[in-house]
């Protein structure tokens, strides 16, 4: 990393090495980070949650998960979202029920996986109509996912839980 250093008589210097910025802590241990999520996010943003490597994984060059995205992107392997309804009960999903997200209103349906685990999905009109999950949409669920510091982060279902209670 280089940086160029302005001198007051008008001189300047090219400075290489030495002076680097220290690495923001990991979001679930507080050690160094060594990474930064690569999750994609509205707007075409990505996550830059900053992780350990024990608190990430790798999912292909350049490109690494935080704990909370790689454990969304585990439960929904099976089930390429955004899906139609019909995609969804053909893998065996569950219609449990539907009611609007407690900070931003939008009305969800929630569905339970063949393993057990439930899922708030909101209908996307700009890909046909078909769900998606909430979480990944939610304006809301970006100041969940923002909790740093040395504390050990809680799981990521009651983060998320938050949302829908």
């Amino acid at each position: 990393m280089c940086e160029i250093i302005e001198f007051g008589d008008g001189t300047r210097a090219f400075v290489c090495g030495g002076r680097h910025a220290k690495p923001r802590p990991c979001a679930y241990c507080g050690k160094p980070s060594e990474i930064l999520c690569d999750a994609p996010r509205s707007g075409g943003a990505t996550c830059d949650l900053p992780c350990c490597r024990a608190h990430s994984t790798n999912i292909g060059p350049d490109r690494d998960l935080c704990l909370d995205h790689w454990r969304q992107a585990e439960a929904c392997k099976d089930m390429n979202l955004p899906a139609s309804r019909d995609e969804i009960r053909a893998a065996g999903w569950t219609f449990i029920e539907q009611r609007p997200c407690r900070r931003c209103q939008t009305i969800l349906e929630f569905w339970k996986t063949p393993e057990g685990k439930t899922h708030a999905l909101e209908v996307r009109p700009e890909i046909d109509r078909k769900l998606d999950t909430h979480f990944r949409h939610c304006p809301h669920a970006a100041e969940l996912r923002k909790q740093t510091g040395k504390a050990p982060r809680p799981p990521a279902n009651e983060r998320q839980g938050a949302l829908f209670k």
